[in-house]
C-alpha cells in the first residue's frame, strides 16, 4: 500500500501565478503540501516567510501536475511564478500516513 494523506479541510489556498511573483499564507502547522498546478504553463514555487519570493529556477511544477513536499513547521507563505503566462496554483495542507 502507498502512502495516503489526509488533507486539512477548509485549509485550501489559491495563487493566480504569473510572470510576477504573488506569495499567500499557509496553515502554520501542517508538515506536507499538496501543490497542484491547474495551468497550461509550469509554475514555479518556494516556501518562507512572508518576504518569500519565486523565480524561474525554483521548484518546477508542470501543467496539471500535483506534487507533495514536506513543509515543516519552519515555512509559513508560498510563493508561486510563472515564466510566461498564468495558471492557478491550489497549495492544500496535509498529513501524510505509510
Amino acid at each position: 500500500m502507498g502512502l495516503r494523506y489526509q488533507p486539512y479541510f477548509g485549509q485550501t489556498v489559491a495563487i493566480s501565478a504569473t510572470t510576477t511573483t504573488g506569495r499567500i499564507a499557509l496553515l502554520a502547522t501542517a508538515p506536507y503540501l499538496r501543490i497542484l498546478n491547474i495551468g497550461t504553463v509550469v509554475t514555479f514555487v518556494k516556501l518562507g516567510d512572508v518576504t518569500v519570493t519565486a523565480v524561474a529556477a525554483d521548484f518546477a511544477i508542470a501543467p496539471n501536475e500535483s506534487v507533495i513536499i514536506a513543509k515543516g513547521n519552519t515555512y509559513t507563505h508560498i510563493a508561486a511564478m510563472t515564466a510566461s503566462g498564468t495558471a492557478t496554483v491550489y497549495a492544500t495542507p496535509v498529513t501524510v500516513n505509510s
